[in-house]
């Protein structure tokens, strides 16, 4: 019996394991969300990007878990809520130089 290797099928062709339209897809689904919600309703794109970045923290979590490195979830997921929301709430007044920052809107 023939042993297939990663990247081949049994068939003799590569696969990849992945689905190029449910790629484009879920690309244009997330591209749309994310201009829709900037130039609509601002707190939804706080939103957004929250969850974006948290489910970024959770991946990077769980490969530093392949090393045996242990990283605290909730204590990392709750920072990122305060950090969001205090650079939200504080606006450009919360800038470090707010003369220098490069929002012109407020």
């Amino acid at each position: 019996m023939e042993k297939s290797t990663a990247g081949t099928s049994s068939s003799g062709g590569s696969r990849t394991g992945r689905n190029l339209p449910a790629a484009i897809a879920v690309g244009l689904v997330l591209g749309a969300l994310v201009l829709g919600t900037i130039y609509t309703v601002k707190e939804l794109f706080l939103l957004v990007a929250v969850v974006c970045v948290g489910v970024g923290v959770v991946e990077l979590t769980r490969a530093f878990a392949t090393r045996d490195i242990v990283v605290p979830v909730p204590p990392v997921l709750l920072g990122l809520v305060a950090m969001q929301a205090g650079a939200y709430r504080a606006g450009r007044s919360g800038c470090w130089r707010p003369s220098r920052c490069s929002r012109s809107c407020c």
